[in-house]
């Protein structure tokens, strides 16, 4: 499953996605010829998956570029849809981002290939081979600006104006503007993380789910008693 800014996308069990929430730009109305499906990534007002053959197909607003793949992309390993940009990590893990121009679109040139990958609002972090974090794009708020103690990580999210990793220990650590990137005192390790537009929320060790920042839409209090299902063999792949 993958949240955009006000639309949501999964992968059903048939590998078919199905989307809900605003359409004003069609980006919860998948392509009729997308068919199945191995990853699907939701941005502000577009979607991008990689088609079972490893291609990468966009559909929603189109106005910076961002749902239209580069012709010479090829085949991808991982996809991340931004605001109004999108990232790809190619088969020889080396990074290709489209759409507006903002600096998130260029990494730094001792980046090298990649592990994985996260596109923000105007930034893009990614995880290198050696799982240290590398931001680009904006960075009004420090949000592209790792945190020098910040040391190995495990997984990388990018928000609004904040940024969260999962260190190795599986502790949160954010940064960026200071009233989304805070974690609870007591959050304890955790699974994973996903930075919102406003908020931030997290799988703890026991599968609840704990968020924090802005909660105006209810965003930041999950559903009482909500647990998510994670396979024994996913988890102890993660650890």
């Amino acid at each position: 499953v993958s949240s955009g800014y006000w639309h949501s996308c999964a992968i059903k069990m048939d590998q078919r996605v199905k989307c809900w929430g605003c359409n004003g730009n069609d980006q919860s109305t998948p392509l009729e010829d997308l068919g199945p499906v191995l990853a699907i990534s939701a941005g502000k007002r577009h979607t991008c998956a990689i088609t079972m053959d490893q291609r990468v197909k966009c559909w929603g607003h189109d106005g910076y570029g961002q749902s239209t793949p580069p012709e010479a992309l090829g085949p991808v390993l991982a996809i991340s849809a931004g605001e109004f940009h999108t990232c790809a990590i190619k088969t020889d893990q080396s990074l290709k981002c489209w759409g507006s121009k903002y600096g998130q679109l260029t990494p730094p040139g001792d980046s090298g290939p990649v592990l994985a990958i996260s596109a923000g609002h105007e930034h893009t972090c990614a995880i290198t081979m050696d799982q240290r974090v590398k931001c680009w794009g904006d960075n009004w708020f420090g949000q592209s600006t790792p945190p020098e103690d910040l040391g190995l990580v495990l997984a990388v999210s990018t928000g609004l104006y904040h940024t969260c990793a999962i260190q190795m220990d599986q502790s949160v650590k954010c940064w960026g503007k200071k009233s989304r990137s805070t974690p609870p005192g007591n959050l304890g390790p955790v699974l994973a993380v996903s930075a919102g537009e406003n908020h931030t929320c997290v799988i703890k060790m026991d599968q609840t789910v704990s968020c924090w920042g802005n909660d105006e839409q209810g965003q930041s209090t999950p559903p009482e008693g909500l647990k998510i299902y994670i396979p024994e063999d996913e988890e102890k792949e993660e650890l």
